[in-house]
């Protein structure tokens, strides 16, 4: 379990769907600022981790949400992104595709930009979260 003393610097709730990945590259800006060392890295991160819930969650009543927060802690950027939750599955890490398949690849990404610093779990709603520490 994280224990770090993290301080909230951003959280939005989106629906999700094909612009629920902008929006949340466009609230990092937000609460980043343009030229803000790790905001590139932070950008792509919460794009795959959006994408990822967009794609592979189940939708239905009261499923079309997504929620993304951003901490500071001491040297480090949390990015956290929950989703309703998926009925038959655990986020995992695929082998990685070919190169020419065109998806796929984002856990890797976001495994890479955190250095192997993220995780999931399910929180007390039995909603599923995603995370991922960027270290500046």
């Amino acid at each position: 379990m994280r224990t770090e003393t993290v301080t909230l610097i951003g959280a939005t709730r989106l629906r999700r769907g094909d612009k629920a990945p902008k929006q949340a590259r466009a609230a990092m800006t937000w609460w980043l600022t343009t030229g803000h060392a790790m905001l590139l890295d932070a950008q792509q991160v919460v794009s795959e981790l959006v994408t990822n819930a967009c794609t592979h969650v189940e939708g239905g009543v009261h499923r079309e949400w997504v929620m993304v927060i951003a901490s500071r802690g001491p040297g480090f950027l949390r990015i956290e992104v929950t989703d309703p939750g998926a009925f038959a599955s655990e986020p995992h890490v695929p082998q990685c595709p070919s190169p020419e398949i065109e998806s796929g690849r984002g856990i890797h990404i976001v495994r890479e930009l955190s250095d192997g610093n993220w995780g999931t779990f399910v929180n007390s709603a039995g909603h599923r979260v995603v995370w991922a520490d960027l270290r500046y």
